[in-house]
């Protein structure tokens, strides 16, 4: 039997893993993963994986930002969505009064000391993000791109960066 590290008790779920690690499945509601207009479309077109331990299993990426974003949906499961920040990010409002009860989420990725990681798994998380087509979770990602891209203090610094997110993966 497959390791399911997300439950809930929706009668109607759907099983998602990544190519890398397919004996950990995370299941979530098929309301949940409308927020992927990738997986609502899998789900469209295969009824046979709603209430299925078959998982969907996403070839697109590597496990760290595969398990970010299954945090986020997990996170997202019983709570709306918020709408992604403004552009550029308001300066009078602090980054997890933005962000509200999604902080949680992203506080991994705000962390100072770890600037340049932030922004890689962060560029990664846009990528899949993107071709698992959840736009809401792609902007925010770019907004804290951004955001951390504000903490750089020096010239040495800015170099590495762009040359981490300039770099084929």
């Amino acid at each position: 039997m497959s390791e399911i590290e997300s439950l809930n008790d929706e009668k109607n779920y759907v099983c998602i893993a990544h190519k890398n690690r397919p004996e950990v499945r995370f299941r979530f509601s098929v309301d949940n993963i409308k927020k992927s207009g990738f997986l609502s479309t899998l789900t469209d077109m295969d009824k046979t994986i709603i209430n299925s331990d078959k998982a969907v299993i996403i070839t697109e990426g590597n496990i760290n930002e595969f398990n970010f974003i299954m945090k986020y949906l997990d996170f997202c499961e019983n709570i709306p969505e918020i709408e992604p920040p403004e552009h550029p990010l308001p300066r009078d409002k602090t980054i997890n009064e933005i962000f509200e009860l999604e902080y949680i989420i992203f506080e991994e990725v705000l962390d100072e000391n770890y600037i340049e990681r932030n922004i890689k798994l962060l560029a990664d998380v846009v990528n899949l993000a993107n071709h698992l087509e959840m736009e809401k979770l792609y902007i925010k990602a770019c907004a804290l791109i951004a955001f951390n891209l504000q903490l750089i203090k020096t010239h040495e610094e800015r170099q590495r960066v762009t040359a981490l997110l300039c770099s084929k993966p």
